[in-house]
């Protein structure tokens, strides 16, 4: 009895103290998920130097959610600020309706709101519970916009490499 008393106390604290019993127990860390909203299938590819091209189907109106016990893990991609890391990654964007689009990012990691290398673009989504981990999900969404700004030649170059 007495230490339900202290877990209760314990929560009555935290709430005090701004956050959940459940916030307080675990640590958090960023888990990248691609919500499509494009209007079509999207295949995104991500490559980094010394790795093979990992690559993933995401149909409109569905999320992907870049879990790390996953073989296609592109943390390494995303957030990275150093010089180093800017020529390291790639991610590409193939919107699959004819004629096919693709929308690359490579080079230096532009904090433009629309690099999907940077965390910039990623909106807080939902918290998603693991053992000794939450994640909180980070959501780039794919839109019509971003088909728009791919091109027909891109697709072409980037099946060259």
């Amino acid at each position: 009895m007495k230490k339900l008393k202290t877990i209760f106390l314990s929560c009555v604290l935290a709430s005090i103290a701004g956050c959940s019993c459940d916030d307080c127990t675990y640590s958090e860390e960023k888990l990248p998920a691609y919500a499509n909203k494009s209007g079509e299938t999207v295949k995104i590819v991500a490559i980094a130097e010394g790795h093979s091209p990992y690559e993933k189907l995401i149909a409109n109106g569905d999320t992907l959610y870049n879990y790390p016990t996953e073989e296609w893990n592109v943390f390494f991609l995303i957030g990275c600020e150093s010089a180093y890391c800017d020529t390291l990654s790639r991610v590409e964007l193939h919107f699959l309706n004819y004629p096919q689009k693709c929308l690359i990012f490579d080079g230096p990691i532009r904090h433009d709101g629309t690099d999907i290398r940077s965390w910039e673009p990623y909106k807080k989504g939902k918290k998603l519970n693991n053992i000794t981990t939450y994640y909180i999900a980070y959501v780039y969404t794919i839109t019509p916009a971003h088909r728009a700004m791919a091109k027909e030649e891109d697709c072409q170059s980037s099946t060259d490499e």
